[in-house]
């Protein structure tokens, strides 16, 4: 099946480098993309990044949009404003996929592509890449979600017409760090939408050529310090979303899948 993937990501810089690094994530999801938004902390960005799109995006081979948001609060707020961007586009189309990605992200439209044939619209919610930091060792394998089990949106392809339903839950703000938004989501879809086999959640390794994260942040100590903070509360973080929720894993009908592909 062809899709219209909408890939959406956030951005805010502080030097040439960030930039560099937007424009090269651009030039990489036009291979694998419908449409591109991009949703910019204005308060934060000292990259002037709209004005580089205003004079440089215009011969693009499709639409990039800017979405300055202002003001910018958590995690799940910006996040469900480029949803409503793309609702605005897409109205009911059965077809679209929403590809969340961190610019970080380094992919190609073959890995896209292969990610995308697990896809199932009437019974995929999401699936997402294994990354530097998930847990994932067994194949075809249902697991409890846990913070290191489950997709993140660094890279998730959502199932448009199913993500919706919800959006993303302001509870992932309530934690600290704040995050772990694709835990209340995949949890409470599964629960109220018939379990988890009508709602996957998928989480699949590619063992020929693994998607890059490119995460050491080496020229910026405080921002790789937050990365690893984040890191290492991910199942905390969690178990503190489901309890927020009220999910109970020996009652409700919730889990993750893991494939391993080569």
């Amino acid at each position: 099946m062809n899709y219209r993937v909408f890939t959406l990501t956030r951005y805010w810089g502080s030097a040439q480098k960030d930039l560099d690094q937007l424009h090269h994530f651009i030039n990489q999801a036009e291979t694998y993309s419908s449409h591109i938004l991009i949703g910019v902390n204005a308060s934060k960005d000292l990259t002037n990044f709209s004005h580089f799109h205003n004079e440089q995006m215009g011969t693009r081979a499709i639409p990039v949009d800017i979405v300055p948001i202002t003001p910018w609060y958590g995690i799940s707020s910006p996040l469900n404003i480029l949803l409503n961007r793309v609702s605005s586009l897409v109205k009911n189309s059965p077809d679209t996929i929403v590809l969340i990605q961190s610019p970080e992200i380094r992919c190609t439209s073959t890995q896209v592509k292969k990610l995308l044939t697990y896809m199932d619209l009437s019974s995929c919610l999401c699936i997402g890449a294994s990354l530097d930091g998930h847990l994932i060792t067994t194949q075809n394998q249902n697991v409890p979600v846990r913070g290191e089990t489950c997709p993140w949106n660094t890279f998730t392809l959502w199932n448009w017409n199913k993500l919706i339903r919800t959006g993303f839950l302001s509870t992932a703000d309530l934690v600290q760090p704040a995050g772990m938004e694709e835990v209340p989501v995949i949890c409470l879809q599964q629960k109220l939408f018939g379990g988890k086999q009508m709602n996957r959640a998928i989480l699949i390794k590619m063992t020929d050529e693994d998607i890059l994260w490119n995460n050491e942040f080496e020229h910026d100590t405080q921002r790789r310090e937050n990365h690893l903070k984040k890191l290492r509360s991910k199942n905390e973080r969690t178990r503190e979303l489901m309890k927020i929720l009220q999910i109970n894993e020996t009652v409700d009908d919730i889990g993750v899948e893991h494939i391993i592909v080569s």
